[in-house]
């Protein structure tokens, strides 16, 4: 947010050299300094000066905007099938989760709601350190990928790949981290098929005679 110059008309018309301008008019005169509630009730007095002062909020406007569509983005997370999906505060404690990440542990939402999200069941003890300072760089405003195991209710691994990214508000300041990821299990195992047969091939290759 900053002090922009702009020329006035005495006409109570304000222009930019860069198109419409989203701002908050300051009109200054000799003798006072008038703060009108929107830049249709500026009317120049007699004694006004031919310069306008705005407090740009462009950039306001903007995170709002953005903060908006993390919203929005959520919200189709949270009703996703495929996406396991939760809200964290910045300090990591767990707000909110979506059903298909609940299928992955043996705990309600109860259970883990409330909780610093590095001590819920998806996480090995092992993987607890990391996924804490993985928080604390979301919170600092950094997009955070990782890939971990879970173990589900009924013994099968699943290996998931996503991303911790931090939620920016209004005022700028990071509100809040959003958690996603998605089941990469099978991805993983045609890999893993495809690396066998590639050594296979390659050690039959080795052992053919010339």
């Amino acid at each position: 947010m900053g002090i922009r110059r702009y020329r006035y008309d005495p006409n109570g018309a304000v222009f930019s050299a860069d198109g419409p301008f989203c701002g908050r008019p300051f009109l200054r005169t000799a003798t006072d300094e008038l703060d009108p509630s929107d830049l249709g009730a500026v009317r120049a007095p007699a004694e006004a000066t031919r310069t306008v002062l705005l407090t740009d909020v462009t950039e306001k406007k903007k995170r709002e905007r953005k903060l908006e569509r993390s919203e929005r983005r959520f919200e189709t997370m949270l009703n996703a099938p495929n996406i396991l999906a939760g809200v964290l505060a910045p300090d990591g404690t767990h707000l909110e989760v979506n059903d298909t990440a609940l299928e992955y542990i043996e705990a309600s939402r109860e259970e883990v709601l409330g909780q610093p999200f590095w001590e819920t069941p998806w996480w090995k003890d092992e993987d607890k350190p990391t996924v804490r300072d993985a928080v604390r760089k979301a919170a600092d405003g950094e997009y955070v990928h990782f890939e971990a195991d879970h173990l589900q209710p009924d013994g099968e691994k699943r290996t998931v790949a996503g991303v911790i990214r931090p939620v920016i508000g209004k005022e700028g300041d990071v509100v809040s981290l959003l958690a996603s990821s998605r089941d990469i299990t099978e991805r993983e195992r045609r890999e893993r098929r495809a690396n066998q047969l590639r050594r296979k091939y390659q050690t039959l290759l080795e052992g053919a005679p010339d």
